[in-house]
């Protein structure tokens, strides 16, 4: 059935981002018991860096607690997030939900800080899904055929689909 398929859909990126405007939000929740009470989190810009351009822009969230600190500006760091693609059509930025992030150390504003930085030039995609369509030709008899995911981001299930 379609639901189990879609039960059994992920879409990850892995990757080094650099980070921008950090800023805290707290958004409230309820907790089983009913009670009310809130979440914080720190948000940044950053980019998906593609082989060919453009980069396409992303907003990251980062689950954090009120005394973690919030990154400076052109920080590096190893990513693992779970991902939403908005369709090409709609407006707005990928959204990344961290669940693991790992600062490079240094100071980004140093005008070495780049060169410590490992060669992982663009991020890894990791997807899981249903082929959604018919499969087409790319040059070089190259196929290609697209997939659609979903992933629970930004506290609901999103569906992405990518060629």
């Amino acid at each position: 059935s379609n639901r189990f398929l879609s039960s059994m859909s992920s879409l990850i990126f892995v990757g080094v981002f650099a980070l921008k405007d950090g800023r805290r939000v707290q958004l409230p929740y309820t907790k089983r018991s009913g009670e009310q009470s809130s979440r914080e989190y720190s948000h940044y810009s950053t980019a998906v860096v593609c082989r060919q351009p453009p980069e396409l822009p992303a907003e990251l969230r980062i689950y954090s607690r009120s005394n973690d600190i919030i990154f400076p500006d052109d920080t590096a760091a190893l990513i693992i997030a779970k991902a939403y693609i908005p369709p090409g059509d709609t407006a707005g930025d990928l959204l990344l939900d961290a669940l693991n992030v790992a600062p490079f150390p240094g100071n980004p504003a140093s005008d070495d800080y780049d060169v410590a930085l490992p060669d992982f030039l663009w991020p890894l995609i990791f997807g899981l899904g249903t082929v959604s369509g018919p499969c087409g030709e790319l040059p070089e008899g190259k196929a290609s055929f697209p997939v659609t995911m979903s992933e629970y981001v930004r506290g609901s299930v999103k569906q992405s689909s990518v060629l």
